[in-house]
């Protein structure tokens, strides 16, 4: 089932624009000592994706990129302004938070590590797709799973595998040959991810990139 997904990653590393809308719902099922048992944390993200492959004319940050969430469930309670995003653009790197504010960043793949963690890692799985350099190829998460096995064979393709801690779940759209849905399940967090609205080498309006624009 490897071939399945080689011709996967060999499309997404093959488009020349991107766009996406989505949604990442996670159940965490314990945090320390304050949840156990049947008592789950209901959190996630709504994203949206935005890239442009070359745009830029330049050797270190030749593309456009824009990855954007804001939090939902329980840490969107916790505070009034959820916007993140990070971009790059003519004028350099750039990550948003509503700790941190706007600031610059020395990478793109510095800033996908720094937002990993918050965007349930939803901004490294597509900016990782879709670029090379974001993650050595070894340490990859794809690269990392093991034993995939075909579930289905429709016009959603269903793959499963392992991973160290856990098992994934791939559906992917056969004719786009993109991700559609991803289910990564650990011993105690399940994360859903659900890509919407997607465009494959369509055309952006590039003021979408601007840091400015909130």
């Amino acid at each position: 089932m490897t071939e399945i997904l080689e011709s996967v990653f060999e499309n997404y590393r093959a488009l020349q624009s991107y766009s996406d809308s989505g949604t990442v719902a996670v159940e965490i099922e314990s945090i320390g000592k304050k949840f156990s048992g049947e008592k789950k944390l209901l959190t996630g993200s709504v994203f949206a994706t935005n890239f442009m492959r070359n745009a830029l004319g330049s050797a270190t940050e030749p593309h456009l990129f824009r990855y954007q969430f804001t939090s939902t469930g329980h840490f969107a309670e916790l505070k009034e302004d959820n916007l993140n995003f990070i971009c790059s653009n003519h004028e350099g790197v750039f990550k948003r938070s509503p700790e941190e504010g706007l600031s610059p960043c020395p990478s793109l793949a510095l800033a996908v590590a720094d937002t990993a963690a918050l965007s349930f890692a939803g901004s490294y799985y597509i900016a990782s797709l879709l670029m090379a350099g974001i993650v050595e190829g070894r340490q990859w998460f794809f690269n990392r799973l093991s034993d995939i096995e075909l579930v289905n064979n429709t016009d959603q393709m269903h793959l499963r595998a392992k991973i160290k801690d856990g098992l994934v779940d791939l559906f992917i759209d056969a004719e786009q040959l993109i991700f559609s849905q991803m289910i990564v399940a650990r011993p105690t967090s399940t994360a859903k991810f659900v890509w919407q609205d997607t465009v494959l080498n369509g055309e952006i309006n590039t003021r979408v990139f601007d840091q400015y624009r909130f």
